[in-house]
């Protein structure tokens, strides 16, 4: 499918404004001018220098920074009086200006004109003194925050981490500190690739912005117009969720993390599961982060562009941006000579080398991997609202619309300088110190990410570390901010690492008083041992092997430990001190699991399964005949290709649901159930026991 952008260059394209001329003498126009043409929609920054040539002859240049035109000559320049034109060289459709000097001779104003269209103009003008002035105060910031930086590895000593700066549609800085592989003592520099994690979502955002820019999409429009299959747990919800629920968190369901962690599932799948998925508020009725909905989300632009969110997020934004560097997956970075390798803190404190964490199934909630020389880009797209090097990628309502608050976090801040955070399209917002920041960080194993946007101040802040949790890019985005805000500044360096709380230590021994000493499990720990099932999370795989229960779920594993009763802890890191309880059914078989994965909602329930061989075919067929009780005859036959139904003289005929050994449980009948007994030949069952809550009875083959 062809996409289509409606890309405004007016006729424009290459011509740009500038003029400013002091009607005293010539030689006072010498300077910088700058301003803009007033385009609708689209206004056009320009950038005027006019110098005396060897021979002291008047010339001067235009740029046009978002049409990446930069050098263009002036021609033509007159000034009579206060009246000055001139007109842009070798550009199609005869550009000119006319313009009126102010009597301070500070701006000129006036009309511009091309291919017999005409527009405004005002520039303004900037002696070489504060020009120079202007340059060295900028250079005077970026060498402060390169020094603050280098002395921020000592501080913190992360690995290594980079940073990106943009400030007024140019990038000030690109520059990476410290390794990008501490075994090998590998540098970081401007092109090392790391994992960008949720500040992703952003992307995903302005996909579909650009589809609702085409009309493909429309940010009102109910999901289940576009995925006719989409269904979730609350039929209200289904039917009303739209897409920018799907964006802001505001879905009603909580994280549900471990659906997708590490889950060898599909997006269709992840889809198909979200109806078995309980929330814990109405929609609409308050913010909880949610991966699962950016998921959906990206995979209606998949849908609706006939292609995939990769590709769509690559053609319309990763290529006009020039983001050569990009990609969808760790498997194409650790391809590439310069990323950045993943680290963790152990148990001891201490960095080790830990696994990249594969994002593809959830591409467009977190999968993206770049360097903050490429980041760069997307902040000019994002500060230049929707519009880069001239050309309009996004348009700038949709680019308000995404920086705009939708929904309260209600997330208290921590400091009184950032105001309570909101949240919009992808991006949170809050106050900063009386400035407006658009932010979003990103976390996955062994990365952390912030981007950050200063629209107003027109600054944009990447920062990347290759070790979460280490708030060395949060000490820097702060001290950045300061800087070119030209705040007082903070010491956030000792803010952040102000004396950890004895929290942690306090909940553990609040749960060791919990514990009841000297218990045992009700069963063998062979027992145990099983596959127990739902819906929406999939499989636990409890093994029994060396005495010992393990626990597997989304290919990780851990070693269970006797809590106490039926309830055995994680010792896994990642769900450490998570526990699990195993469930008997009135027979006193464990039949069930529960394990509290959501903080406010009771333990999610896992049905043990019945042994593979109760759905073979093969299996099955041994078990199909008729069996006689005191003369009545009652046949098992398949109802279809793993599944065997039952029938009685003189009752509905039943389905037998499979439960364990060879044992099958008569759907609709509680504590009704067949176990059938195999010949020594393995050959067929030679009869069926009837277990009923009146008493045990053998049937035997005919």
């Amino acid at each position: 499918m062809s996409y289509r952008r409606v890309i405004l260059t007016v006729c424009l394209l290459a011509i740009m404004v500038a003029s400013s001329l002091f009607a005293q003498a010539e030689d006072e126009l010498i300077g910088r001018w700058e301003g803009t043409i007033e385009i609708p929609q689209m206004p056009l920054d320009i950038v005027l220098l006019f110098e005396n040539d060897p021979d002291c002859v008047l010339f001067g240049l235009i740029d046009i920074p978002q049409q990446g035109a930069i050098g263009l000559e002036l021609v033509e320049i007159e000034i009579e009086g206060n009246q000055a034109q001139f007109a842009i060289a070798d550009v199609p459709g005869n550009p000119r200006f006319m313009g009126e000097i102010s009597d301070d001779g500070s701006t000129m104003s006036g009309e511009f004109t091309q291919n017999e269209q005409s527009f405004a103009f005002e520039v303004t003008y900037e002696d070489p003194q504060k020009a120079a002035e202007r340059m060295a105060r900028l250079r005077g910031k970026v060498d402060r925050i390169q020094q603050f930086a280098d002395s921020m590895l000592a501080v913190w000593e992360p690995p290594g981490f980079a940073i990106g700066i943009v400030y007024r549609d140019s990038v000030v800085l690109a520059e990476g500190y410290g390794y990008r592989d501490l075994e090998d003592s590998l540098s970081a520099n401007e092109k090392t690739l790391y994992a960008i994690g949720s500040t992703t979502k952003a992307f995903t955002t302005a996909a579909i912005s650009i589809l609702v820019d085409e009309g493909l999409l429309e940010w009102e429009g109910k999901v289940i117009d576009y995925l006719p299959d989409f269904r979730l747990w609350d039929e209200y919800a289904t039917y009303h969720m739209n897409l920018v629920d799907l964006v802001t968190h505001r879905s009603g369901l909580p994280r549900h993390d471990l659906v997708w962690y590490n889950a060898p599932i599909t997006r269709e799948e992840i889809i198909g599961r979200l109806q078995y998925l309980e929330p814990t508020a109405e929609l609409r009725s308050r913010f909880q982060y949610n991966n699962l909905m950016f998921v959906t989300a990206g995979y209606i632009v998949g849908q609706m562009t006939g292609s995939t969110w990769e590709e769509f997020v690559q053609a319309e934004i990763l290529d006009p941006l020039g983001m050569d560097r990009s990609n969808f997956s760790v498997e194409v970075s650790r391809q590439d000579d310069n990323h950045a390798r993943p680290y963790r803190l152990n148990s001891d404190g201490e960095i080790e080398l830990t696994d990249f964490r594969n994002l593809d199934h959830v591409g467009p909630a977190g999968s993206i991997n770049s360097c903050v020389e490429d980041m760069c880009q997307w902040l000019r797209l994002q500060l230049g609202r929707g519009e880069y090097d001239g050309f309009r990628i996004i348009s700038e309502e949709q680019i308000n619309n995404m920086h705009a608050p939708h929904v309260v976090s209600n997330l208290p801040s921590a400091y009184d300088e950032l105001s309570e955070a909101l949240y919009g399209l992808g991006w949170g917002v809050q106050m900063y110190r009386g400035h407006k920041i658009v932010w979003h960080d990103g976390g996955i194993d062994g990365f952390y990410t912030r981007v950050a946007l200063l629209p107003e101040d027109n600054l944009g802040i990447v920062a990347f570390v290759n070790l979460p949790g280490n708030q060395v890019i949060d000490a820097m985005l702060y001290y950045i901010a300061d800087e070119f805000l030209e705040l007082e500044p903070i010491d956030w360096t000792s803010r952040l690492k102000s004396p950890e709380s004895d929290e942690d230590e306090e909940t553990e021994d609040k749960a060791e008083d919990m514990r009841v000493e000297d218990t045992k499990p009700s069963h063998k720990l062979k027992d145990y041992a099983g596959k127990y099932e739902h819906p929406g999370y999939g499989v636990i795989t409890i093994d029994y092997r060396d005495k010992k229960l393990y626990a597997e779920m989304n290919r990780m594993e851990s070693v269970l430990e006797h809590w106490h009763y039926d309830v055995f802890r994680i010792t896994d890191e990642m769900l450490e001190e998570t526990k699990l309880q195993f469930l008997t059914n009135l027979r006193g078989d464990i039949d069930r699991l529960g394990v509290a994965l959501e903080a406010e909602l009771d333990d999610i329930i896992f049905e043990k399964q019945a042994n593979a061989r109760l759905y073979d075919p093969e299996f099955l067929s041994k078990l199909v005949g008729e069996y006689e009780l005191k003369g009545v005859i009652s046949k098992v036959y398949f109802k279809n290709d793993n599944t065997l139904g039952l029938t009685v003289p003189g009752q509905r005929p039943y389905t037998l649901t499979p439960y364990r050994g060879t044992e099958f449980n008569i759907e609709g009948l509680n504590g009704f159930s067949l176990r059938f007994e195999i010949d020594d030949d393995d050959e067929h069952a030679e009869e069926v026991t009837f277990i009923q809550p009146n008493g045990v009875f053998t049937a035997k083959r005919q």
